[in-house]
């Protein structure tokens, strides 16, 4: 049993820095519970809503200082964006829906 907890111990060292995550944040966006991943990988970042746990990627649009967009696309056209600013490692902004112009707030706090 304790060499299965190492080998798992061991593939995760190895796996998880590979996956890139920066940062995980959990909250809401209109109201609705999501949780938020930053990665360093291809998509840079996805979420999804806590109640259906679906992944929804995210590619970076502009970063700039403590003001981030994140553009959420469907067959390669952008639907939505995500404008966030960092506020002590909790981010605030809005959802916005790039087709009916329908604006969301969003409210995240840095997981530990």
């Amino acid at each position: 049993m304790r060499r299965t907890h190492r080998v798992l111990a061991a593939l995760f060292a190895v796996l998880l820095p590979a996956t890139g995550f920066a940062a995980e944040y959990a909250g809401t966006l209109g109201g609705q519970a999501i949780s938020l991943s930053l990665t360093k990988g291809d998509y840079q970042a996805a979420y999804f809503y806590d109640k259906f746990r679906t992944p929804i990627a995210l590619h970076q649009k502009q970063d700039a200082g403590s003001k981030m967009i994140y553009v959420e696309t469907q067959s390669g056209t952008p639907i939505a964006e995500f404008h966030l600013n960092d506020r002590n490692n909790d981010l605030q902004g809005f959802w916005l829906n790039l087709k009916t112009g329908r604006k969301l707030d969003v409210s995240l706090s840095e997981r530990n």
